[in-house]
Parts: C-alpha cells; sequence; structure tokens
C-alpha cells in the first residue's frame, strides 16, 4: 500500500503521519531525489519472511514514478507532501490511499469532536455529514477523535498538564470529561484505534464505520 499524505494543513497530517510510524513501529525514512531508488533497492532485497515495514519518503518533487506501478505490494510507503497537489500521476496508480489533509472543515471539525465530547449524538451526527460533504476524510476525523478520546482521558485522570494544551482546550476537556468515566473512554480508544487499521487497509467502508462508532458510542 502506498499512502500519499498532501494539503494545506501540514500539522493535521504530521500528526496522522506519527500516528502511522506508531502503527508499524519499525520503519526507514527516505528523502531527497534518490529517495525511490533507494526504494526500490530496499524492496529488492525483502523476502518472504520479512516483516512489514513502512518506508516514509519526503522532498519528492514529482510522483511520475506512480505512472509505471514500479513500488511493490509487499512494502507499505507514506508519501509526505507539504502543500496540496493534483496531478495525472494519482488517476491510474494502483494501490494508492489519497489522503488529503485540507483547512475547509477546520471550525466543524472542533465542532464536530466537542459535540462528541459532549454527548450530542444528534448534532455530532450533523457535523460528522457537513465534513463529509466538505471532503474531510475520514482518517482525519477518527484522528480528531482519537485526539479528543485522550484528552478526556488523561483529563479523568489528572494529566491534562503535561500534555501542554491550550487553556481553552485544557478548561473544556476538563469540563467534558464529567460526563464519561475511564473505563468507557479507554475502551472506545481502543475501538477506535482498531477501526483506524481497519480502515487503512481497506477491510472497511470508513464512512461508514465511523458513524457507527459514533451512533454506538453515544446512544
Amino acid at each position: 500500500m502506498i499512502y500519499i499524505f498532501h494539503g494545506q494543513n501540514q500539522r493535521a497530517s504530521r500528526d496522522y503521519l506519527l500516528r502511522l510510524k506508531k502503527k508499524y513501529g519499525d520503519f526507514v525514512s527516505l528523502s531527497g531525489k534518490g529517495a525511490i531508488d533507494r526504494l526500490k533497492e530496499e524492496s529488492a532485497n525483502l523476502t518472504l519472511a520479512s516483516n512489514k515495514s513502512l518506508y516514509i519518503v519526503e522532498g519528492l518533487e514529482n510522483l511520475d514514478f506512480l505512472k509505471e506501478n514500479q513500488i511493490p505490494n509487499e512494502i507499505d510507503v507514506a508519501i509526505w507532501l507539504p502543500k496540496r497537489i493534483t496531478t495525472p500521476a494519482l488517476k491510474n496508480a494502483q494501490n494508492v490511499k489519497i489522503l488529503e489533509f485540507n483547512l475547509l472543515g477546520k471550525i466543524d471539525s472542533f465542532k464536530f469532536i466537542d459535540s462528541f465530547a459532549r454527548k450530542d449524538l444528534k448534532k455530532t451526527l450533523f457535523f460528522l455529514e457537513k465534513l463529509f460533504s466538505l471532503g474531510e476524510s475520514p482518517e482525519v476525523l477518527v484522528g480528531a477523535l482519537a485526539f479528543q478520546i485522550k484528552n478526556l482521558l488523561v483529563a479523568k485522570e489528572g494529566g491534562l498538564k503535561i500534555l501542554n494544551l491550550h487553556p481553552y482546550v485544557e478548561k473544556k476537556s476538563l469540563e467534558f470529561a464529567k460526563s464519561w468515566n475511564a473505563v468507557q473512554l479507554t475502551s472506545l480508544l481502543k475501538k477506535l484505534l482498531n477501526l483506524d487499521f481497519f480502515v487503512k487497509q481497506g477491510k472497511i467502508d470508513s464512512k461508514l464505520s465511523l458513524t457507527l462508532f459514533v451512533v454506538e458510542s453515544l446512544q
């Protein structure tokens, strides 16, 4: 699988990349013009007994190599780009998952996770659907929800100070956390991480699965 992270919201794309790194544990970072050649060399040395690793590639000037489908299916590659891209190379690329991190739904994404934290199912679904209509990817929203749930859990345990959150976010987290218990939040976080994993593997419908997660969590 090839993951391509692009868009104006660099912070969100970096956060998502960090979560992907944690999922794999083992990863190799490549950058610059020679990154693709190095990637081919690395993949050529893989054996059937090799553990699947993640290769993180940055600093690419173009994605023309995707036209030729030169990356074997046996390895996973995350390509991080600092801006939004529109290129013909993506149209016919195989085994590629494209994630665009934009700023269009920034305000609504905050409303989405805050409504979830308030246990307001109606508003949460409203903002979720609105974000989908704006083109926000389910993967990005899963990350936003994971961030919110983690903050709520840390708030329940009295450790928010170590996260260095904005005072306003910290205050909201403390208030929202009163409606939850730690066991419940831990369970939700595990379910969300499992959902994130299966979405990345392309095994489930990401929009439907996220919607069902919200409904089941808040009913």
